[in-house]
């Protein structure tokens, strides 16, 4: 199907999300167009034209994520202005009709994402990825409360997003344009506490059966890391990070620091040196197949792969890694428990949706 392209870095991407309810399918690009298609029409390879849906979001957005609770579609986007900056982040949500979606606003954080956006910019016709600084989230219950937990874009601490080994230089290290922290917010009064800070570019977010919530993260170069998110702990960024900075070489000294437990930060369970362009984090449903319960995958862009994970009982380490080829970037992942299938957002100069089925289900 065919969505807008998004430039990033050179490269032309159908940036998009994906999200099922029964035997449809729901395709949210970044832009926020909304389409819709049955499960059997994609399962059957079908030509149709896929169907949009009505929506009242607001024009120039950079949509983040998306997530399906209680019979709403919830979606987080930053509204880009004129000059590319963002000052608000909204996520909003709309009973789900398949018809016509009517988003109302859950919550606004303000969040002064105009800093070094000349630097981001690819070229002047073209403003850059302000979701590239979080914005994945999650919806869940805790003791009758309907709460979210955001990676949202903040400032550090010292409020500057510059970091630079020289305080003296005319021409700092623009490192720490990316700093997030997790938010805990309360749907019905609105209000929100940080739950965990120190993190750079989460691009992916499940709370398991178990309640964890795991996070996977865009390091610099190298360094994307899963983090299992405990309240009130730093996990590090921008001074710790088993990355370096995208213009050092091998001769250069380290820049960030190797360490996080002896600083008073929490370590990553695991960190991929090189990067593999980390993005969502999938909990395998039990009844999908025999051979991969109580697995986990998680989706890449740079590499194009899937990986597939088992953890200890206390997700403190990942005890093996199987990586699955795909051969283009991932951007979601999704599961559909009605026909028992798996469904991954494929994005390139067109938009593709890739189906994984247990071998005894197709």
């Amino acid at each position: 199907f065919n969505i807008k392209t998004h430039n990033a870095f050179g490269k032309n991407k159908s940036e998009f999300y994906i999200e099922s309810i029964d035997d449809i399918i729901l395709i949210v690009s970044h832009e926020g167009k909304i389409f819709i298609e049955n499960f059997d029409n994609i399962n059957l390879k079908k030509n149709d034209v896929i169907s949009s849906l009505e929506t009242n979001l607001p024009k120039n957005i950079d949509l983040t994520d998306t997530y399906i609770s209680n019979n709403y579609l919830y979606v987080a986007y930053a509204k880009i202005k004129k000059d590319c900056s963002s000052d608000t982040f909204t996520i909003a949500r709309a009973k789900i009709n398949f018809e016509k979606l009517i988003f109302q606003t859950v919550y606004n954080h303000k969040a002064n994402l105009s800093i070094d956006v000349n630097f981001l910019k690819i070229n002047s016709n073209q403003c850059p990825e302000l979701g590239a600084r979080g914005g994945r989230f999650v919806v869940f219950k805790d003791e009758n409360k309907e709460l979210i937990l955001a990676g949202l874009p903040s400032k550090y601490a010292d409020n500057s997003f510059l970091f630079t080994n020289d305080k003296n230089s005319s021409n700092p290290k623009l490192l720490t344009y990316k700093f997030v922290n997790f938010f805990l917010i309360d749907i019905e009064t609105k209000k929100s506490t940080v739950y965990s800070t120190g993190h750079r570019n989460p691009t992916g977010l499940l709370i398991n059966k178990f309640k964890n919530f795991i996070s996977t993260e865009h390091g610099p170069r190298g360094g994307d890391e899963i983090n299992l998110l405990n309240q009130g702990l730093n996990y590090g960024w921008p001074i710790s990070s088993y990355g370096e900075p995208y213009d050092t070489t091998a001769n250069d000294k380290y820049y960030f620091l190797k360490d996080h437990f002896n600083l008073d930060f929490e370590e990553p369970i695991f960190s991929f040196v090189p990067s593999i362009g980390i993005s969502q984090i999938l909990e395998i449903d039990e009844n999908f197949s025999e051979k991969w319960k109580n697995n986990y995958l998680i989706t890449s862009l740079k590499e194009g792969s899937i990986y597939r994970l088992i953890f200890d009982k206390n997700f403190s380490k990942v005890k093996t890694i199987e990586k699955i080829k795909i051969g283009k970037r991932i951007r979601d992942i999704n599961y559909n428990k009605k026909n028992k299938a798996i469904l991954l957002a494929l994005e390139s100069s067109n938009g593709y949706i890739g189906i994984i089925k247990s071998q005894n289900e197709f």
